[in-house]
């Protein structure tokens, strides 16, 4: 895998896209911009999804955890969505362009950036939406780097583009069902050059809007690896792992709407089901953390929001992950699994509506 020609490609796809969405805006008639931003402060119990033995690790003080800062954080966010509709024609066409920023108290490692322009169409029953979305930079976790073998965890961070597209008809009885699909491009730093790769996801939605607003979502994912190091290298020689994968997962969404203190509110939760088989085809001994391991992930997260103001939501949520991980050759248990919960108050206010 050239990690130039995939920067190359992956770059020339975003401008086309971005150019797409703004291309549209000058083409119809204008229906007006919308604009809100919002601030959010959380906590964050496991951001580096450590385990309860390395977490113990961390308490005793042992060295091999000395670029992390805490096992929990508190987390800060804030963000900006803007919005531009127009009519070509008979076409429906949605701007949007949405941004994020996220803040860790202590570990500022982990601290990000994201962007998503995305273009929605509308057609009588007819919806297609495309997006593209973009961080620059992202850590997650802290993992050992076989060519420093007495240096503590380094962080495993990347750089990820992903492009995102869903088409579907509204069919009958408030029923409408689609495809979605995604290609995702991640590059990682410098200790992990082999975790490079590139995702595919594709799988069917259902969306029901009735007393309540249900969605379900099946995607089978496949990320494949670059699995070396050093150019000119090829996978099956190369001494470093390979984290190739595939992945059957279901997500869902369900919300209702009342009033609370005669004011609008809504009431819901998310949630997400998924399994992965690794597929590394090394040895053992190079790749025991990958070699036939299976990972089962759990999420689920539910809300609250208000209307305070014609113009002020409040927003207070909470989320739980679980992951427990197994493999028929080794004990992976207290290397992989963890748990991590989440709660966050969110004001989100419209500017312009």
């Amino acid at each position: 895998m050239n990690r130039a020609a995939n920067q190359t490609k992956f770059r020339r796809t975003a401008l086309i896209i971005v150019f797409a969405i703004f291309a549209t805006i000058s083409l119809g008639q204008w229906e007006g911009p919308r604009l809100s931003a919002f601030i959010e402060g959380g906590y964050n119990s496991n951001p580096a999804q450590l385990t309860s033995d390395e977490i113990t690790q961390f308490g005793a003080g042992d060295p091999g955890w000395m670029r992390l800062t805490s096992t929990d954080d508190a987390l800060f966010r804030a963000g900006l969505s803007g919005e531009y509709r127009v009519r070509i024609r008979e076409w429906r066409v949605i701007s949007v362009i949405d941004y994020r920023y996220n803040k860790f108290l202590h570990n500022s490692e982990m601290d990000y950036h994201f962007i998503r322009p995305s273009l929605m169409l509308r057609k009588g029953d007819f919806r297609a939406d495309a997006a593209l979305a973009y961080m620059p930079r992202y850590a997650y976790a802290l993992f050992h780097d076989s060519d420093f073998p007495g240096e503590a965890r380094f962080w495993a961070e990347y750089s990820m583009i992903r492009g995102e597209f869903e088409a579907r008809f509204d069919m009958f009885d408030n029923h409408s069902f689609g495809i979605a699909g995604q290609v995702e491009y991640n590059e990682y730093n410098e200790n992990f050059p082999e975790y490079d790769g590139v995702s595919f996801r594709v799988g069917p939605s259902w969306r029901w809007s009735g007393p309540v607003y249900l969605r379900m979502h099946y995607a089978y994912r496949v990320y494949n690896a670059r699995g070396f190091d050093i150019e000119g290298h090829v996978v099956e020689t190369s001494l470093k792992t390979d984290i190739s994968f595939v992945e059957d997962r279901i997500e869902g969404y369900i919300s209702r709407r009342f009033y609370l203190f005669s004011r609008r509110a809504l009431l819901g939760a998310s949630w997400r089901l998924s399994r992965r088989y690794y597929t590394s085809e090394k040895d053992f001994h190079i790749d025991y953390i990958h070699v036939a391991r299976r990972d089962l992930r759990a999420d689920i997260s539910p809300f609250i929001s208000c209307d305070a103001t014609d113009r002020l939501n409040i927003r207070l949520g909470y989320s739980f992950t679980i992951r427990e991980s197994d493999s028929p050759y080794f004990d992976l248990k207290p290397l992989k699994n963890y748990a991590r919960s989440m709660a966050y108050l969110r004001l989100e206010y419209s500017i312009i509506r």
